[in-house]
């Protein structure tokens, strides 16, 4: 168990204890604990006195202070949390000061752990299942994709290292109306390529990819369309067997820019799968045999209302097809059958309307509805300049992901797309994603990391012995504040990764990361590591070494290199 939560579980017993020796029960999980983020405020803080205060009757101020006495008072709490005071503050709050040997205790963590630093085993109890991106396969994937696929793998990476069970998923929507007017769409694209006359459906797909796809298949199978078709089986619909053969070679582009995003899917999920297996069929009996369906103007409708949403849907229309919606729950249902407990997915900003309709679904299949959660990924906004960037040629809508990691790289994307919660619209300016300068902030992390190599390397090229430096180092030379300020965010690091996991919030990370680095910056700026008198010397090394280690580790968490060299 990382040292702030140890601590925290000391103290919370600590006051409960103090609580319950003055006639005031209370169990140690209703103490509840922060970190203030000013140190001048205490290492950590309690407002149990302003809610004692509802049910004893007294003045919550009078309530911290008698609290106060008592865990003074407590020779056995001071020893073993090296508590130094509990003072009282405002209206009644609770601040608790620890000795620096704390501070010491969990540098110490962080250079014995390494890597595995920030790893915990608070949500190892949790399954959990994260499905983005999903565009449907009939285009290049786009900046919007490119922020959910950001958001999405740093969200898993977080859970993960919290303990959890994680799956990443996307789900390829390879069957229904889009993939007809794909079909229809590319047809008439190859006929155009050839000099016939043909028109693309009104609602079909104009990019200009699918002139490309048009060449590729003419150069491919100069048979045409029709023999292709038949060579696919007797009485194969032309539209149909060009609708597969599409899917799969934009699939395969989708594939490769995830792939040079740095993201790997465990599972690439078929919508045609649910189907082949008769899972949609057996979603649709089920909600039937639970008598929340009922048939109005000839279709089934699925009676949503009685869970929430604002109006009944339809499942199937008059003429035997399945709505969007049938499938969906039959995909969503098949996640539980393979055993997550929590499904997650991260959708675009014109589905917010999709999330009551699901939801009900599954709870009328007897699902918990705490167990599924959606994320809106709102729009990105493109500047180059204070000016918005014109429309992809290419996509025929928006800009490709695949320009936009070939103008700014992987790093910059991932970091800038995660730097803002994922309920705000992004404007992302390319060139300052493109800048090597202090402006750019992942610039400045990463520049905090190779400082720190550089710095290391100048010390072994001195003849330093730096393991040994660091391993006997008196980590009680570490005085000054800006020292102090490294040692606190320290120690912060294993609470800030699994609060960002529960909270569904990755963009803790990235600013924690901008904080950790500014606080390197400041110090390296005001003291001397390399050729400071020992006991000095040896201690910054090892505290060096630890900030490097935990810009490493979260930049990993990320998905964003540390380099030792810029």
């Amino acid at each position: 168990m990382p040292l702030c939560e140890r601590t925290a579980d000391r103290i919370s017993a600590a006051v409960a204890a103090a609580a319950g020796r003055e006639g005031w029960p209370v169990e140690p999980a209703g103490v509840r604990l922060e970190r203030p983020r000013d140190p001048d405020h205490g290492d950590f803080a309690s407002t149990l006195a302003l809610t004692l205060a509802r049910t004893v009757g007294r003045a919550p101020r009078e309530i911290a202070q008698q609290l106060a006495a008592t865990l003074q008072e407590d020779v056995a709490l001071q020893a073993d949390l090296a508590l130094e005071a509990v003072e009282v503050a405002g209206p009644g709050f609770l601040n608790f000061y620890l000795a620096p040997a704390w501070l010491e205790e969990g540098l110490r963590e962080v250079l014995d752990q390494g890597e595995a630093y920030g790893r915990s085993r608070r949500l190892e109890s949790e399954a959990i299942l994260f499905e983005f991106i999903s565009a449907n396969p009939t285009g290049p994937l786009n900046v919007v994709s490119a922020r959910a696929a950001a958001v999405g793998d740093a969200l898993a990476a977080l859970w993960e290292a919290a303990g959890a069970r994680v799956g990443r998923e996307y789900y390829v929507n390879d069957a229904g109306r889009q993939v007809s007017l794909l079909g229809r769409s590319l047809a008439a694209r190859i006929r155009q390529a050839g000099g016939e006359e043909a028109s693309l459906p009104e609602e079909g797909y104009h990019g200009e990819y699918l002139v490309e796809l048009a060449g590729t298949f003419r150069t491919k199978h100069p048979e045409g369309i029709e023999a292709f078709a038949g060579a696919a089986g007797p009485g194969t619909d032309p539209d149909e067997a060009l609708a597969a053969w599409a899917v799969e070679r934009i699939l395969e582009r989708q594939q490769a820019s995830v792939s040079a995003f740095g993201l790997h899917f465990d599972t690439w999920f078929r919508e045609s799968s649910l189907h082949e297996a008769g899972a949609v069929e057996r979603t649709r009996t089920a909600l039937e045999a639970r008598g929340h369906t009922y048939r109005a103007e000839e279709a089934l409708w699925f009676r949503s209302t009685a869970f929430g949403d604002e109006k009944d849907r339809v499942l199937v229309t008059g003429d035997g097809r399945p709505t969007y919606l049938l499938p969906d729950i039959a995909y969503h249902e098949d996640k539980y059958a393979r055993g997550w407990r929590t499904l997650v997915d991260l959708w675009g900003p014109d589905h917010h309307g999709y999330i009551d309709r699901m939801s009900a679904a599954l709870q009328a299949l007897g699902h918990d509805p705490g167990s599924f959660r959606v994320l809106i990924v709102q729009q990105v906004n493109l500047l180059r300049g204070g000016e918005p960037v014109k429309m992809s040629k290419r996509a025929g809508r928006l800009i490709e992901m695949n320009e936009l990691i070939e103008e700014v790289g992987v790093d910059a994307a991932r970091f800038f797309f995660l730097l803002r919660s994922t309920s705000t619209p992004l404007d992302f300016d390319l060139e300052l994603a493109a800048a090597r300068d202090e402006e750019n902030p992942v610039y400045y992390v990463q520049y905090a990391h190779a400082r720190i190599s550089s710095l290391l390397e100048k010390a072994r090229e001195e003849g330093i012995k730096i393991e040994t430096a660091v391993e006997n180092a008196d980590l009680a030379a570490l005085r000054v504040p800006e020292e102090r300020a490294l040692m606190r965010l320290l120690v912060d690091f294993p609470d800030l990764v699994a609060g960002a996991a529960e909270a569904y919030e990755p963009h803790r990370l990235p600013i924690w990361l901008k904080d950790l680095a500014a606080a390197f910056h400041l110090f390296y700026h005001h003291h001397r590591v390399v050729g400071s008198n020992e006991p000095e010397q040896s201690a910054r090394l090892a505290l060096c070494r630890a900030v490097r280690q935990i810009l490493a580790n979260g930049l990993d968490l990320l998905g964003i290199s540390a380099p030792e060299r810029m």
